[in-house]
């Protein structure tokens, strides 16, 4: 899948991808104080190129649904080059806003490694497709709409939303969804 606006273009991860997030792993390191830098704290396993290649290529071989709801998505910048840039995700946290599989809300993510193209007004554009991305998807969203002290699970039907069921948590921010898989 791709989507772009002009500025980005945000595509599913494909093969050459690889190469790229091994050297924002390993030699264009910066980004890494910043972004979730308890991942790369010394009780976490160093990151070892030759599993993560494996990993993924092993990801990509498997069949996929095409209509499936993305969790994340690669950035591009929207130029013949289709420039590579970073990655956008979303991911589950707990009411400390740690991440956790098992978190009750969610957040967004956007990592830019590369120096040169920061400040440049892309995580901005990604942020926006990306949230465009989620409110059109006919999947279900979480928001934070309030009704009774509780939050409702509502579900994007044709720009319509529509209350399924009332929960007592919701997404952080403006919007998360539930139910994704890749």
């Amino acid at each position: 899948m791709e989507i772009r606006n002009g500025k980005v273009i945000l595509r599913d991860f494909v093969d050459t991808d690889i190469e790229d997030r091994i050297h924002w792993e390993t030699v264009e390191t910066e980004w890494q104080l910043w972004d979730a830098p308890w991942e790369y704290e010394q009780d976490e396993k160093p990151f070892d190129p030759e599993q993560y290649r494996s990993k993924m290529l092993e990801r990509l071989s498997r069949e996929k649904d095409e209509c499936r709801l993305r969790s994340g998505f690669q950035i591009c910048i929207d130029n013949p080059d289709r420039t590579h840039i970073g990655w956008c995700n979303a991911y589950r946290i707990d009411h400390q806003y740690n991440y956790t599989k098992d978190g009750v809300h969610c957040a967004i993510g956007i990592d830019i490694p590369p120096l040169n193209a920061r400040r440049c007004g892309y995580a901005t554009a990604a942020w926006k497709l990306f949230i465009e991305y989620l409110i059109e998807s006919p999947r279900i969203l979480v928001t934070s709409v309030v009704s009774k002290r509780r939050h409702m699970v509502l579900k994007n039907c044709q720009n319509s939303l529509q209350l399924l069921v009332p929960i007592q948590t919701c997404a952080i921010l403006f919007w998360g969804w539930m139910n994704w898989h890749e």
